[in-house]
């Protein structure tokens, strides 16, 4: 596995992967419109944020340089130390080879070891398990921290903060 820095190329392949609008509000956090995201959206909303964001995005690629896996890296609160993860998201076809570990825990090594992060947070809905026990297997632990996703006045779901301490 490679990590490579995402190509606006591979946008409509990332969208493939969503199959349901579940996925997708539990991937987006609703903060890329609602589903089914349009055609340019994800590559409009990553030239939107270069204006107010520091943060990179990456996909996990095969030998063949082919994405299996995505996900951002970004400082929500402008801090070098702090960094968080999100729209983590591995190709259904792939999912139960341990493509999301083995992304991850690229991605951790790399916040450690080159962005000498001292923390990474990052959230996962009260109904995705599978993501959870993920998560906290590779030392994710729960803050206690809780944030309701709204659509209007609907609930869509509640997330829960994770951290990783870099001690």
């Amino acid at each position: 596995m490679r990590f490579m820095p995402y190509q606006d190329c591979e946008e409509a392949l990332i969208r493939s992967w969503i199959r349901s609008e579940k996925e997708y509000y539990q991937w987006s956090a609703g903060v890329l419109g609602e589903y089914p995201m349009a055609p340019g959206r994800l590559n409009a909303f990553y030239r939107e944020w270069k204006s107010g964001q520091k943060y990179m995005v990456f996909c996990a690629c095969d030998e063949a340089l082919k994405p299996m896996g995505h996900l951002i890296m970004r400082y929500p609160d402008g801090d070098p130390r702090h960094l968080r993860f999100g729209f983590v998201l591995v190709d259904p076809a792939r999912r139960g080879e341990g493509v999301g570990r083995r992304m991850l825990g690229m991605a951790i090594a790399y916040a450690r070891d080159f962005l000498k992060a001292e923390t990474i947070c990052l959230g996962v809905t009260t109904d995705n398990p599978g993501a959870r026990h993920l998560y906290e297997s590779l030392g994710f632990c729960d803050t206690g921290e809780r944030e309701e996703v709204n659509c209007g006045e609907i609930l869509l779901y509640e997330e829960l903060q994770l951290e990783l301490r870099n001690d």
